[in-house]
C-alpha cells in the first residue's frame, strides 16, 4: 500500500491557513483507489446525519444517556461550521467517490501552548472503509499544520482500536482531570 496525501478545505479561513489538495492512493489489486477529503457540502447532509448518529450509537462510545445525539444538534453543528468557519470545520472522506467517514475539527489559542490547539472533536470511518489509513492520514495532516503546536482528543477508554490507534501516531495519556460542567 501507498500513500500520498495533500491535504484540502482544511481550512480555517481567519487564521490563513493555506490548503491544498488531500489525496490517498491505495493500491488493491493492481487497482489505484482514491481517497480524498473536503469540506462539507449540502448535498451531504443525509449521508452526514447518519454518520453521526452511528458514531453515536456505536458499541465502542460509551456516551452519557443525556449525550444522546439527534439531528437539531447536528443541524446545529452545521449551521456553526458555515457561519464560523474559522471555529469549527467539517470534513468529509470520500473512497472512490464514495462518502466513506468524517470529522470534526476545532482550535483555540492556548496560553500554556503558545500557539493553536486543534481538537479532533469527531473522527468516524465507516466500518467497511476502515483499516485503508483514513484517519492516520489526516490526523498527520492536521499535525503539518504550522500554526497548531497541539492536537487533542478525547477517546472512551473502552474503545480498545481507536486508543490503539492513537497510541501508534504517538498520542499519549495526560495526567490531568477534564471536567465538564453543562450549563
Amino acid at each position: 500500500m501507498a500513500n500520498d496525501f495533500q491535504l484540502i478545505n482544511l481550512t480555517y479561513p481567519a487564521l490563513k491557513i493555506v490548503s491544498s489538495n488531500f489525496k490517498q492512493h491505495t493500491f488493491l489489486k493492481s487497482q489505484i483507489v482514491t481517497t480524498s477529503l473536503r469540506s462539507y457540502q449540502n448535498s451531504d447532509y443525509d449521508d452526514f446525519i447518519k454518520m453521526v448518529l452511528d458514531f453515536y450509537n456505536d458499541g465502542s462510545n460509551h456516551f452519557d444517556a443525556h449525550k444522546a445525539m439527534n439531528e437539531l444538534q447536528i443541524q446545529n453543528t452545521i449551521s456553526r461550521s458555515v457561519s464560523h468557519p474559522e471555529q469549527i470545520q467539517i470534513n468529509i472522506f470520500e473512497f472512490e467517490n464514495t462518502i466513506a467517514g468524517y470529522a470534526i475539527t476545532t482550535c483555540f489559542w492556548s496560553n500554556e501552548y503558545n500557539g493553536l490547539v486543534a481538537i479532533l472533536d469527531e473522527l468516524y470511518v465507516l466500518p467497511m472503509y476502515r483499516s485503508q489509513g483514513i484517519s492516520s492520514q489526516y490526523i498527520q495532516q492536521l499535525a503539518n499544520i504550522k500554526d497548531y503546536k497541539i492536537i487533542q482528543l478525547e477517546v472512551f477508554k473502552e474503545n480498545a482500536n481507536a486508543l490503539k490507534l492513537y497510541q501508534k501516531l504517538n498520542f499519549k495519556t495526560i495526567d490531568r482531570h477534564f471536567m465538564n460542567k453543562l450549563v
